[in-house]
């Protein structure tokens, strides 16, 4: 087949267009904490290479946030922050010092960090690693001169951990793209072989029409033909029937009405003589339905056209892409449904078969006097989407491993810092309730149990201040707001926002109240330490949003390609079943017809023919789910003997059960393949199927039987059926009882 499209996606632009915010999020938060820094000011770093690297990175921002602003998808754009960053780092390196280190981080931490987390983002895998080690190993350098080695090589890690983590959600972010995509192609794929397979059944569906209204008539007028003008007759229709069956073989019909089937129903209306009064509300039905839509509002507009003896008919209801309930009403002379003859197949099989087919249903509802109502139904099956929507990062990315690094290189590098911690209970208290809080949102082990996780996260921060030892470095002894912000990541990317900015809000406020309340701290450490928690639920939300618009897109397209496979399954089955019928019809009548046409002399055998092979066929149309091998040699057979045999079958016995068999319709067979080895001439046998009767499933009616019945082999036939069975001298009677288990049956 053809690979078609995958609709509502462009390439990456979508994942794209997520990157580049985040970026441009982080990009703001960066020049803030860089504003703040309190090294920016100092006279430790060389002025002039301060003020170059400021204006680098001013341009570098101005560029990805216009290219952003202007929906842009370029990720090669952000190699630029990878540059600046990298640059900007060893000119403050190889730069003069003067005076006392600042106290804290250099200012160069913010960008080196954004340069080490954005290039997985931008680079070929191997070539990201390589910057992230070439800045994570210049950052060492300058951060040694102050606060030695050890340390930096934890700070130089930290920063490794953290690219680690970039990567780890943007290919979260990647999978989940590539996962809409291919749900995008499989739902564009299932539409195009559903469309095919609609064809194919349009030209069945003609074929059907062929059967009914050539060679039927053919077939019967040649089996009256008795006399030179119901010969001519005879003869003029056989031709018609070939010609229509020629045509009808090499040219491809469309499906008509389509999803104008309202209008197309109007319109019949209009030609047949008829007002339709039209109350249609909705969207459009799905184009099948649509179609079987007009295939049975055609037999019924035209039943009522043809009976009621009224000049208006009623068109009501409403339609969408999931359900649909249509009224066709006339308020004629209406008909008793138990006076039906079973060969009118427009309430037999036409109306309900068509609904039937694309799973739906028609009721016919009427009686002497108070006309005809025909309620056509259908609605859109449940189905199972075949991809996991609901995001779990333990499943979906290493997240569990990242986090715990994270905080084990912050915990770290506050360890790291000699007397940033005082000992005692309150101590043991903050850090056991970090702990807690951390288990709680990670392990994802509810929403009230992450509330929870929230609670003691906060309080922690609140603790684990008010019993730090505040030192010259407020990076490292304020190291568990930087532990807590992969919390606030773990909980916007599980769709738990609200608790998220709660954390990150929350815990911001904390930090910087909490600082400035303190004589040995001030307000530009306490924001530096807690902006990121307030940036990092920004980039989360920004991130989860993005996810959950992948996942909608996923359970839209999986639902409709689940749908477009089982219309294309069904159609196929009925296609099937079309086709053998059609290789019947090719055997026994097509014959027939040619002799028939070609002028010859028809005998009476011909004529027997002619009746013995209208009968088959008609069989077929009206109760092919009674019609199998065994039963359609034994009725052959007893109609050669001059026995009148009538099957007929309703409701969901008009499904196509070729592989649907269940028990009861294989009795029920065989009961009558058994019966009819006793009819002959003078006998009648009536078998009707109708599973949706309350009262019993089937009945077979013999009368005046040429042979004894014999009830042990009908017991056996069938088998351990719910059944009445009355046998006498110039009778059978057999009853199935009512099957409510029908539908499971057909479903199972």
């Amino acid at each position: 087949m053809t690979s078609v499209a995958a609709p509502g996606l462009d390439d990456r632009h979508w994942l794209n267009r997520t990157i580049m915010r985040a970026v441009s999020i982080t990009v703001f938060g960066d020049f803030a904490l860089v504003g703040l820094s309190p090294s920016l000011h100092s006279p430790y770093f060389w002025r002039p290479g301060t003020l170059m690297g400021l204006g680098a990175l001013g341009l570098v921002g101005v560029a990805v946030v216009g290219v952003t602003f202007r929906s842009g998808t370029d990720l090669h754009v952000l190699r630029l922050i990878t540059y600046a960053g990298f640059v900007v780092t060893l000119v403050i390196l190889a730069a003069p010092k003067s005076g006392a280190p600042p106290p804290g981080a250099p200012w160069p931490l913010h960008p080196t960090v954004i340069a080490a987390c954005t290039a997985p983002l931008c680079f070929p895998r191997s070539i990201a690693w390589r910057w992230v080690a070439a800045l994570a190993t210049a950052y060492a350098v300058l951060r040694m001169e102050l606060v030695g080695w050890p340390v930096a090589a934890v700070d130089a890690m930290t920063l490794v951990v953290g690219s680690l983590a970039v990567a780890s959600i943007v290919g979260l972010l990647r999978s989940r793209y590539d996962e809409v995509e291919h749900s995008h192609q499989e739902a564009a794929e299932a539409a195009e072989l559903a469309r095919v397979e609609v064809q194919k059944e349009a030209e069945r569906a003609w074929w059907d029409l062929l059967i009914h209204d050539k060679v039927l008539g053919a077939l019967l007028m040649a089996s009256r033909s008795t006399t030179p003008n119901v010969l001519v007759a005879a003869r003029a229709l056989a031709a018609d029937a070939i010609d229509a069956a020629q045509d009808a073989a090499t040219t491809q019909h469309q499906p008509r009405g389509g999803e104008n089937w309202v209008n197309s129903l109007e319109s019949l209306a209009d030609n047949l003589g008829l007002h339709a009064v039209v109350a249609v509300s909705g969207t459009a039905a799905p184009a099948w339905v649509a179609a079987a839509l007009f295939a049975a509002g055609t037999e019924a507009i035209t039943n009522a056209a043809k009976h009621a003896g009224v000049g208006d008919v009623l068109i009501e209801g409403t339609q969408g892409n999931s359900e649909v309930r249509v009224r066709i009403a006339d308020e004629g002379r209406g008909f008793d449904r138990t006076r039906v003859p079973p060969g009118r197949m427009g309430l037999s099989r036409s109306i309900p078969g068509h609904m039937s087919s694309v799973g739906g249903s028609a009721a016919v509802t009427s009686a002497p006097g108070k006309g005809t109502e025909v309620l056509l139904t259908w609605r859109e099956p449940k189905v199972e989407s075949s991809h996991v929507a609901v995001w779990d990062p333990s499943q979906a990315m290493p997240f569990s491993f990242v986090a715990a690094s994270w905080i084990a290189m912050e915990a770290t590098t506050g360890a790291m810092h000699q007397t940033t911690i005082a000992n005692g209970w309150l101590e043991f208290l903050g850090l056991s309730m970090f702990a807690l809080g951390a288990v709680l949102i990670v392990t994802h082990r509810g929403r009230d149990l992450s509330l929870i996780g929230v609670v003691a996260s906060l309080g922690a921060l609140a603790v684990l201040i008010e019993a730090a030892v505040p030192s010259r470095y407020p990076d490292g002894g304020l190291w568990f707001a930087g532990a807590t912000v992969p919390l606030v990541v773990a909980l916007s990317l599980s769709h738990r926002i609200g608790h998220a900015w709660s954390l990150g809000g929350g815990g911001f406020a904390i930090v910087v109240v909490m600082c400035a309340a303190r004589d040995a701290w001030d307000f530009g450490a306490g924001y530096e330490a807690g902006a990121q928690l307030l940036m990092f639920a920004l980039l989360g939300t920004v991130v989860a949003r993005s996810l959950a618009t992948a996942a909608g897109r996923v359970r839209s397209a999986s639902k409709e390609t689940a749908r477009s496979r089982s219309a294309a399954r069904a159609s196929a089955l009925r296609i099937e079943e079309g086709e053998r019928r059609m290789a019947l019809l090719t055997d026994v009548a097509v014959p027939l017809l040619r002799r028939i046409a070609s002028g010859a002399v028809v005998t009476a055998e011909e004529r027997a023919s002619c009746r013995r092979a209208e009968a088959a066929t008609r069989d077929h149309l009206v109760a092919d789910i009674l019609v199998d091998d065994s039963v359609r040699t034994a009725a052959a057979e007893a109609r050669e003997r001059g026995a009148r045999v009538v099957l007929h079958a309703s409701g969901p016995g008009d499904k196509d059960v070729s592989r649907l068999q269940p028990p009861t319709v294989r009795a029920f067979r065989r009961a009558i393949a058994l019966l009819l080895l006793t009819c002959g001439p003078g006998s009648d046998l009536t078998a009707r199927w109708h599973p949706e009767s309350s009262s019993h499933a089937g009945t077979i009616v013999v009368g005046s039987p040429a042979l004894a019945v014999n009830a042990d082999r009908l017991a056996e036939a069938l088998a351990a059926t719910a059944r009445l069975v009355e046998i006498d001298d110039d009778s059978v009677l057999v009853e199935l009882n009512a099957l409510p288990h029908w539908v499971h049956d057909a479903e199972a």
